[in-house]
C-alpha cells in the first residue's frame, strides 16, 4: 500500500448488511438455544430463505422442517404496524415451497422480533378468500392484503413465545401436507379434527377434498363431525367464500342413506347445521322413516325423536307423515319432547335451537346455517 492509498476511502459495508446479519444471527441463536437444528442458506443461493430449521421435540428430530426469511430493515418496522411488502413472485415462491416459510422481522434498535407464516399468507391469496384467516393464529389487527404480510404484536418472537410459534407451524405442516387428509380416519380426536381442517383448506380450490370429507362422515364423531357438517354446509350453501364451480361439483354428492341420516342427526350437537346439509337431498323425506327404524332398532329413543323432529321441520310439509310415525312407534309418543312439540310447536327450542325459524326464514340465527329449499 502506498502513502497515497492511505488517503483513499475504505470500502463500505453493503447497505443493510449489518441488519441482515444481526437478524439472522439473532434468530439462529434463539432456535439453537431451544435445541432446534439450524442450517444457514448460502448467500449465493438465497432466493427466499435465510435459514432452514429441523424442529426437535425433547432432543428428538421430528422430521418437520421450516424455512425462515429474515429482514432487519427499519423501513418495515413502525410503532403501530410491522409489515413486509410482498410481490407476486414472492407469493408464488412461498405458496409453492415444499416447506412452509416463516417470515421474521428483527428490529436492529432493540432486538425485538415478530413472525408470520408467509406460506399461509400466499396460499390464502390463491384461494381468493377476501377475509383475514383467524382459525390458526387468532384475530389479527390488519385485514388480509396480498401486497403486504403483516406481523401483529401478538406474534412477538422471543424465548417465551418460540414454543407457541413452533407448535403452530407443526400444526400447519400436518394440516397442509400431502398425508394430512389421512388424519380423517385417525383414532386420535385431535388428529382427526386436523384432517377435517385440511379438507377445509384444500377444498377452496379442489372439490375432491370436500368429496373426501363427505364420504368420511360416518367415521367422524364429536368436534370433527360437527366441524365437517358446518364446512360442507358452507361449501355448498350460501357462503360467498366458495366458488360456484366448487359448490356445483359437491352438491350432487349430498345424497343420504338412512344410516347416514341417523348418524348425522344422533351424533352432533349442531342439529340445525345438520338440517341445512341433509335438506339438500331431494330424496330426504323418503329415507327419513328408515332412519327412524334404525334408531328404534338400536334402542335409541332420543335419536328417533331427533329424526322425527327433523321430519316435522323440513322446508316442505311433512307434518302429517311425521305424525304417522307416532302411530307406528308407540314408544316414541312417550318421549317428553314429542308432547311438547305437538302442543307448543312455536315454542320448541330444545334440542334444536333456532329450528322454528326455518318455517319462515331459511336462516338459523344461532349458528348462521343457510337452509336451501328442497329441489
Amino acid at each position: 500500500m502506498t502513502r497515497d492509498d492511505q488517503d483513499v476511502p475504505r470500502k463500505q459495508l453493503r447497505l443493510g448488511r449489518v441488519s441482515e446479519r444481526g437478524g439472522v444471527n439473532a434468530v439462529r441463536t434463539l432456535l439453537e438455544a431451544h435445541g432446534h437444528v439450524v442450517d444457514e442458506v448460502d448467500g449465493r443461493n438465497d432466493y427466499g430463505r435465510d435459514l432452514i430449521a429441523d424442529i426437535t421435540d425433547r432432543s428428538e428430530i421430528t422430521g418437520a422442517v421450516i424455512g425462515l426469511q429474515i429482514k432487519g430493515d427499519r423501513r418495515y418496522i413502525a410503532d403501530d404496524v410491522w409489515k413486509l411488502p410482498v410481490s407476486a413472485k414472492d407469493r408464488r415462491y412461498w405458496a409453492e415451497s415444499s416447506i412452509p416459510i416463516v417470515g421474521i422481522l428483527w428490529n436492529p434498535d432493540n432486538g425485538e422480533m415478530r413472525w408470520t407464516n408467509l406460506t399461509e399468507h400466499a396460499r390464502y391469496e390463491s384461494t381468493a378468500i377476501t377475509w383475514q384467516p383467524t382459525w390458526l393464529y387468532g384475530n389479527n389487527d390488519e385485514p388480509y392484503n396480498p401486497g403486504f404480510a403483516f406481523f401483529p404484536e401478538h406474534q412477538a418472537l422471543d424465548g417465551s413465545t418460540l414454543p407457541r410459534m413452533i407448535g403452530l407451524m407443526q400444526g400447519f405442516i400436518r394440516q397442509t401436507s400431502s398425508l394430512s387428509f389421512l388424519n380423517l380416519f385417525d383414532s386420535d380426536s385431535e388428529r382427526c379434527f386436523s384432517g377435517v381442517v385440511a379438507c377445509w383448506a384444500a377444498g377452496h380450490t379442489d372439490h375432491r377434498a370436500l368429496l373426501l370429507l363427505r364420504h368420511a362422515l360416518l367415521s367422524l364423531s364429536g368436534d370433527a363431525l360437527r366441524e365437517a357438517i358446518i364446512i360442507l354446509g358452507m361449501a355448498t350453501g350460501g357462503s360467498n367464500h366458495w366458488a360456484e364451480e366448487i359448490k356445483g361439483q359437491v352438491r350432487p354428492a349430498l345424497r343420504w342413506s338412512a344410516h347416514e341420516i341417523y348418524h348425522l342427526v344422533s351424533r352432533t350437537s349442531r342439529l340445525c347445521s345438520a338440517l341445512g346439509l341433509l335438506a339438500q337431498d331431494p330424496n330426504l323425506p323418503v329415507n327419513i322413516p328408515a332412519a327412524i327404524d334404525l334408531a328404534i332398532a338400536n334402542g335409541d329413543l332420543n335419536g328417533a325423536f331427533r329424526i322425527w323432529i327433523l321430519y316435522r321441520h323440513l322446508p316442505v310439509d311433512q307434518v302429517e307423515t311425521a305424525d304417522i310415525a307416532l302411530a307406528r312407534y308407540p314408544k316414541l309418543s312417550c318421549h317428553p319432547g314429542v308432547q311438547r312439540e305437538l302442543h307448543e310447536p312455536d315454542e320448541f327450542d330444545d334440542p334444536w335451537p333456532g329450528l322454528v325459524s326455518f318455517k319462515t326464514e331459511p336462516y338459523c340465527e344461532e349458528c348462521g346455517s343457510v337452509i336451501r329449499p328442497l329441489p
